[in-house]
């Protein structure tokens, strides 16, 4: 069954170890080949290059070598069928799509729970079902994003744009989980109390993109 997922380090640097190294394998998916090792762990692993269904089997793999319990689930997204993984951690289960985390903004689906990835992966629960399932929370601690500061939960937005502020920096963009109304508020509370306290005057603007 493999122990409890309980090292942040090790759960990122498999990720994006395979990110750095494999080269999806357009060339499969464009010729309907179905024979091959890029559908396969040993693709990305030996060859460096694969689809979806080999970066999740090589995903699993590694995990499973290191006695760490992971699984491959699928679905479909938006432009046909997709493979991901599922990660047992001590508070829940999340998502690992290490296809899509090899893209211009990286691992935004690393560690994620499931009101992330439900709102553009369908899960057909073929190889785990929900029943035995018992997703992370928003915000978890093993959310890769949490980790590196990108991520909040809205009681905690005006807080991390403070501390961001006081470093005189501003991200490009953060994950906020249970948004919901106007952001504006948060932005302005923040703006105010780093002139109030600190006399640093800043101007907040944000978008909202529900994908994401």
């Amino acid at each position: 069954k493999g122990k409890y997922s309980s090292s942040l380090e090790l759960l990122y640097q498999i990720n994006n170890y395979i990110c750095n190294t494999v080269e999806y394998d357009q060339s499969v998916v464009d010729n309907n080949i179905s024979k091959t090792t890029s559908r396969t762990a040993y693709g990305p692993l030996i060859e460096g290059k694969g689809v979806c269904s080999a970066y999740s089997r090589a995903l699993q793999l590694l995990m499973t070598m290191s006695d760490l319990a992971c699984f491959v689930d699928g679905g479909s997204v938006v432009g046909g069928k997709h493979a991901w993984n599922i990660v047992r951690t001590t508070d829940g289960y999340y998502m690992v799509d290490s296809t899509w985390n090899d893209a211009e903004i990286p691992n935004l689906y690393l560690m994620v729970p499931e009101e992330v990835y439900d709102k553009d992966h369908q899960p057909e629960r073929i190889c785990i079902t929900r029943s035995r399932v018992n997703y992370a929370y928003s915000g978890g601690k093993y959310d890769y994003l949490v980790y590196i500061g990108k991520a909040v939960t809205l009681s905690d937005l005006d807080k991390a744009l403070y501390a961001y502020g006081t470093l005189g920096y501003c991200p490009n963009w953060l994950r906020v989980y249970d948004f919901y109304g106007d952001i504006k508020p948060y932005l302005t509370s923040t703006a105010n109390a780093l002139y109030d306290e600190s006399g640093i005057s800043v101007y907040y603007t944000a978008e909202w993109n529900a994908k994401w």
